[in-house]
């Protein structure tokens, strides 16, 4: 099933086309992630969506009729919509009128005869992710007859104040969803397999296990520990290791550390050079982005597409940043380093 917008884009030639065209870019991408990870009934389970611009510099449309045409033997929707490029100045302009084009081409396939295809979700789920993206305005929604007016996304009161009365993980049990982890990895991996990636899956897979206001409430633990993991000793591991250090892949590299479980921190933070019980020479990144979001993927996983980024765990712990706080310790000059740390110097080093 193909789902095809096509957006004619008529005047004189566009002076700002680079940002029609990044607009396209992102709102496609925005839906394909929304018919990736769902299906909607009906014969319709891998919906592929192509939004085309034709741009005719003679100010006249390419397609007379705007309707949706459903092509039954094709598998194809073809949806049109025109944008007039002449009127839009701001690139908040642009990505507006896109979204209330593409939101008025969708809305025709309520007429459509497409049996089994749960329409009001679906468009939901574009509306949710479009808010999300701040491209959608109230005007979008309302002026333009969208199907589905009513919001139906599962939400809870999650501010702070709210979410902690319902709080029943602890610090403790924090580390123990990591440990178990570990073990379930080290149970689970081979020698082909991405070990961090099926480590990331299995902590997805536990913290989704959690209670809404646990989940929250793992997003709180894991900021203040990684803040934590912002220390002299943390950096100069990652120096001896990369020979340089950026503030992502500083901050990358703390989530990575993180996972190797309170044991192993506790210990590197009595005696750095015990670090050589989990470092390994032959890996040539020590990336834990994958990790970074466990929490927010998990809320969403739980409850649906979150239409106010304002209830994800990550914004609610936002007092919790990982910037703007003194790194903890005492710096060790470079010349140094093959000393204090002279297990793991040896290991990169020599």
């Amino acid at each position: 099933m193909r789902l095809i917008i096509i957006s004619d884009i008529i005047g004189e030639k566009p002076h700002n086309y680079r940002e029609i065209s990044d607009a396209e870019s992102i709102i496609s991408k925005q839906i394909d992630y929304v018919l990736d990870n769902t299906t909607y009934g009906g014969n319709y389970n891998e919906f592929v969506l192509f939004i085309r611009s034709r741009i005719d510099y003679t100010s006249t449309l390419l397609f007379e009729d705007e309707s949706a045409v459903y092509l039954p033997t094709q598998k194809n929707i073809f949806l049109y919509c025109t944008i007039e490029h002449t009127k839009l100045t701001t690139d908040s302009e642009i990505k507006t009128e896109f979204c209330v084009k593409i939101l008025q081409a969708l809305n025709t396939l309520k007429d459509l005869p497409l049996k089994g295809l749960e329409k009001a979700r679906l468009y939901q789920d574009i509306e949710t992710a479009m808010i999300n993206n701040g491209w959608i305005i109230k005007r979008a929604l309302e002026d333009n007859g969208w199907l589905f007016k009513e919001s139906t996304t599962k939400e809870i009161v999650s501010q702070e104040v709210s979410y902690q009365g319902l709080l029943t993980l602890t610090e403790t049990d924090f580390w123990n969803i990591i440990d178990r982890v570990n073990i379930q990895t080290a149970s689970e991996s081979s020698i082909e397999s991405d070990i961090e990636f099926l480590r990331s899956e299995l902590l997805l897979k536990s913290v989704l296990s959690l209670d809404v206001a646990d989940i929250i409430g793992f997003e709180g633990y894991w900021k203040e520990n990684i803040r934590k993991l912002d220390n002299y000793d943390v950096k100069a591991c990652l120096y001896i290791i990369a020979d340089y250090i950026s503030d992502d892949i500083y901050l990358y590299f703390r989530h990575w550390f993180l996972m190797r479980g309170q044991a192993a921190i506790k210990l590197f933070m009595e005696q750095p050079n015990t670090a050589v019980s989990f470092l390994d020479a032959q890996l040539d990144l020590y990336d834990g982005e994958k990790f970074m979001n466990i929490a927010d993927r998990a809320y969403t996983e739980k409850i649906g597409l979150v239409s106010n980024h304002e209830l994800l765990p990550s914004y609610i712990h936002k007092s919790k940043s990982y910037d703007n706080y003194e790194t903890l310790g005492v710096r060790c000059p470079i010349d140094e380093l093959p000393i204090i740390y002279s297990r793991i110097w040896k290991i990169f080093r020599e």
